[in-house]
């Protein structure tokens, strides 16, 4: 029986391919010491061994060593490559590496419809010269080309297998032997389409109107958020579940227990109410940036933030995974991936995490409109802006310490610009519905009934909060924050389940505080030391979820670096907000001053000194030759 290892980039169609290759003739399993689907298929007497999607050979994630691990342990017979002809440069980039196992290679190129409708034109014999490989022009979603796959499966001995492999030393000159075969191989044409495309470029990516027209849409955004429609819509919410909701839970149970009504209406209605209502805001937040990804104008971001990306050592694509940042830290970790380099892919996850994802908002939306009611699009803003702001410094450190290497090459696809797809913006709406009411109704309700027993008990049975068991923790932990002026004990409590979700920081705080927070807040925060705890809800450590993703994907101690360095990251700057900040309102002596710049100095030093720590006596800031990788 031939062994057939299906390979390609993720989304150029390879699941189609090997279900329409192997029908129902499938065994789903799992890679030994992973969580990745093993995925087998069969037709006659060929296996069919679908390996996951990568896009390079040079990394570390769980499934590029499973792929080159089944290459070079496992006894294949056949390499079949699908790749992307609308986007073949950037997929070709695999194909030379899969060469490097002298395999007989296979390379169905996929979407030529697509390809042909953007101008692209491929011969597809000169590219096969070119490339000595065997190439079988297919479209997959429409099963066409599938039978000369099987066809030239079957034939082994016609493939072309030679001794000719190509030895690259960098991806820049991976890309320029790519770029000269495609030259002798490709037309392109220019097509309506692309006429379109090029006006629109000829304003969006002007040299001096395109930063300008990027800030008013993202002002536009937040406008739109806490202004015009996510804001008022969340106060219609509210009023629905405290005016009309919670008195006719209380006006249903006021014949039992007190200490049950408090379960259920300071507890459960509480915390998980407090989070509900928050939900318009984070939808209209999600289908701005939806619709700006959708629209195209996603990658003309990366392609501006390129030149400033630069000077913390990322190529404008590791953009991308930061603005999905915003939406939530997971998928833009994940995103990383598609970065050509390890050192791109490394710098890039860590930095995400500084993005404010959506599960922050809720805390940002509260706050601001307590403490800074006629200015809570520019406070919110602000954060966003911060965190990435702390992106660009860390990023800036960071290359000049841990991941000191060459540039790499900034290549990128810009799509058609098109408008944003209804259903498309439907179903990503209602996954990320789904998703927080499924937190919310799960998470937030086992945590608000936890913290309800925590806040109401303790040794002796039933007692005053204050005296409480989780007053116990959090009154241990809260000398940490005194020096960034929220030193109460249900801050303390409220960030320690933030852990969790960063949701549960408001609903923590409305089962802990019993009350309406809005009422409530003033009592413990003042303007000052409520930004000062936003600035640390922005920067400390993310949620487990994205603990556990930075784990998968690169390891036990770059995950664990990641952790402090956050935490560290964040008292330091809201340590400096609320200092300096005093130092202005309060007018403080300058002992003050030189105090908390001192301080500063000094956790930047240790920082540079723990970072230059992760690599060897004789690193010469190369990754390839170091002998301690950080995610190992």
């Amino acid at each position: 029986m031939k062994t057939v290892a299906l390979l390609g980039n993720p989304n150029v169609g390879k699941t189609t391919l090997f279900n329409l290759l192997t029908g129902s003739n499938q065994k789903v399993g799992n890679w030994s010491g992973v969580t990745i689907d093993k995925k087998e298929g069969f037709f006659d007497d060929i296996k069919i061994v679908d390996l996951p999607g990568i896009y390079a050979m040079d990394t570390y994630s769980n499934e590029e060593i499973v792929s080159k691990n089944f290459l070079l342990n496992e006894d294949v017979d056949i390499i079949l490559n699908i790749v992307d002809a609308s986007n073949i440069d950037r997929n070709l980039y695999l194909t030379t590496q899969l060469k490097q196992f002298n395999k007989p290679i296979v390379l169905a190129v996929n979407m030529i419809d697509v390809a042909e409708k953007k101008g692209i034109f491929i011969d597809f014999n000169i590219l096969s010269s070119l490339l000595d490989v065997t190439i079988v022009p297919i479209q997959a979603s429409k099963g066409l080309g599938i039978s000369e796959i099987k066809a030239t499966l079957k034939n082994l001995e016609a493939l072309k297998c030679t001794n000719k492999i190509n030895s690259f030393s960098s991806e820049k000159e991976t890309y320029k032997y790519i770029e000269t075969i495609l030259s002798k191989s490709q037309k392109n044409i220019k097509s309506k389409t692309s006429k379109r495309n090029d006006k629109l470029d000829s304003l969006l990516l002007n040299p001096w109107l395109a930063y300008p027209i990027f800030f008013m849409i993202l002002a536009l955004m937040f406008q739109v958020t806490f202004s015009w429609i996510g804001q008022p819509l969340s106060d219609l919410l509210g009023v629905l579940v405290d005016d009309y909701f919670t008195p006719f839970v209380a006006n249903s149970i006021s014949s039992f227990n007190p200490w049950f009504q408090s379960l259920i209406l300071d507890g459960i209605i509480a915390g998980v109410g407090g989070i509900i209502v928050l939900l318009p805001i984070i939808l209209s937040l999600f289908t701005c940036i939806t619709i700006l990804e959708d629209s195209g104008y996603m990658a003309r971001v990366a392609f501006l933030m390129d030149k400033i990306m630069r000077k913390i050592g990322l190529s404008g694509k590791a953009f991308i995974p930061m603005i999905m940042g915003f939406g939530c830290s997971v998928p833009a970790i994940m995103n990383a991936r598609t970065l050509e380099s390890e050192k791109d892919r490394k710098l890039t996850a860590l930095l995400v995490p500084l993005m404010s994802c959506n599960a922050r908002l809720p805390v940002y939306s509260i706050f601001a409109l307590v403490f800074f009611p006629k200015h809570i699009g520019i406070v919110v803003a602000s954060l966003y802006f911060l965190g990435i702001i702390m992106a660009f410094v860390i990023g800036l450190i960071f290359n000049k310490t841990i991941f000191k290497n060459d540039e790499e090459p900034f290549l990128i696809e810009l799509p058609e610009y098109k408008a944003p797809s209804f259903k498309n913006l439907s179903n990503q709406l209602l996954e990320k519905t789904k998703s927080f009411l499924t937190k919310a109704g799960t998470l937030i309700f086992a945590m608000s009934i936890v913290l309800w027993f925590l806040s109401n008990f303790n040794i002796h049975g039933l007692c005053d909060v204050n005296d409480s068991i989780l007053a116990s923790i959090g009154t241990f932990i809260a000398p940490i924050f005194k020096p960034l002026g929220f030193g109460n004990w249900q801050s303390s409590v409220s960030l320690l389940t933030g852990l969790l979700a960063k949701e549960s920081v408001v609903a923590s705080m409305s089962v802990i505080f019993s009350g309406d927070l809005y009422a409530v807040l003033p009592l413990h925060f003042t303007a000052l030391s409520a930004f000062s705890f936003m600035v640390f809800v922005l920067l400390y450590t993310p949620c487990i979820s994205v603990i556990g993703t930075m784990k998968k994907e690169f390891g036990n101690k770059m995950c664990a670096f990641s952790v402090i360095y956050q935490v560290l990251l964040a008292w330091i700057a809201s340590f400096a907000v609320y200092n300096i900040g005093s130092l202005i309102i309060y007018n403080k002596s300058y002992i003050e001053i030189f105090i908390t710049a001192l301080l500063l100095i000094s956790a930047i030093f240790i920082l540079y000194r723990s970072s230059k720590n992760n690599s060897c006596k004789n690193c010469k800031g190369s990754c390839d030759n170091c002998n301690i990788k950080l995610e190992k």
